[in-house]
């Protein structure tokens, strides 16, 4: 109960090391993107902006399915064929979007 005069006060959702979730999340993308394809450390350098799907040269299907496998893995999600478009790996943004979908 609040005192007379007084206002809630709403938290921030942060993680515990700081930074959003949402940045959070980015990081945690990256770094598989960086173990699914290969990418010794190159990951880390990717905005929510930056292409994957014919932008990233070791990014192609079987990349793609090995990305989902992991995405799956990772942040425990089951993901469906019909879930899956070629907008989801259009850019890093997407896929990250595309994980806080399905973590609802």
């Amino acid at each position: 109960m609040l005192a007379r005069g007084s206002t809630a006060v709403t938290p921030t959702l942060t993680t515990p090391q700081g930074g959003s979730p949402l940045s959070q999340r980015l990081k945690q993308v990256q770094a598989l993107l960086d173990d699914c394809l290969g990418l010794a450390g190159r990951a880390s350098t990717m905005g929510p902006d930056t292409p994957l799907l014919g932008a990233v040269a070791e990014f192609d299907s079987m990349a793609a399915a090995s990305v989902l496998a992991a995405l799956e893995e990772r942040f425990g999600i089951a993901i469906e064929d019909d879930d899956v478009d070629g907008s989801v790996f259009e850019s890093v943004g997407s896929l990250v979007a595309f994980v806080d979908r399905k973590l609802g």
